[in-house]
């Protein structure tokens, strides 16, 4: 691993432990092992570091779209089986990233004194997923996989649990994955059980 991506490690967890404001470029060189004439070669400002782990974020973010609207390819035939896995997988290769669950970590600190950080959680956390699901569950009334109702409200009801169990297992310490797992899992099966339109 190159200094950069040393420096890019050690601030994204010191910022996801002490919040980005309470980490200090100090604190990221000792971590690192370097000086802070290292740290300003490959870095403007504390900030830019975290511009750089914010690009990141977004990337990976935008690559879960991504696979989330291949595995809705084959919408019409959707299976209760291939919905918990489509839900499953969010959990697991989103929420229980390392990277990304570092830097969600750093939005719930931070979003109540930092102006940027406070609108990337609102679309992150908050506007991104209703507007995904809501359009996923609007294809899926149309091809008659789940009975006619109002979308947004669908994907409120699908989300506001996942939310509670992101704050309640992912960004509380010491909290447990598999505890996470199961509970997501009794969610999407119960979702999936009231909102179906046919047996599958």
């Amino acid at each position: 691993m190159d200094t950069r991506e040393k420096i890019l490690e050690a601030a994204l967890s010191l910022f996801s432990k002490k919040g980005y404001h309470a980490a200090s470029i100090r604190d990221i060189c000792r971590k690192v092992g370097i000086k802070e004439s290292s740290v300003y070669y490959h870095f403007a400002n504390k900030r830019a570091i975290l511009d750089a782990l914010q690009a990141r974020f977004i990337q990976k973010s935008e690559g879960l779209m991504v696979f989330m609207r291949q595995a809705s390819a084959q919408i019409a035939s959707i299976s209760k089986e291939s919905f918990l896995a489509v839900g499953d997988a969010y959990i697991q290769q989103y929420l229980l990233d390392d990277f990304i669950l570092a830097f969600l970590r750093i939005l719930m600190i931070e979003q109540g004194d930092d102006e940027a950080l406070r609108a990337l959680y609102r679309e992150w956390f908050l506007e991104r997923p209703i507007t995904f699901q809501s359009q996923l569950f609007s294809l899926l009334i149309e091809e008659g996989v789940l009975r006619a109702a109002d979308c947004r409200t669908l994907a409120i009801a699908y989300y506001a649990p996942v939310f509670y169990l992101l704050q309640r297992y992912l960004l509380t310490p010491g909290a447990g994955q598999d505890d996470l797992l199961r509970d997501a899992q009794l969610h999407f099966a119960h979702f999936w059980n009231t909102y179906q339109e046919r047996a599958t």
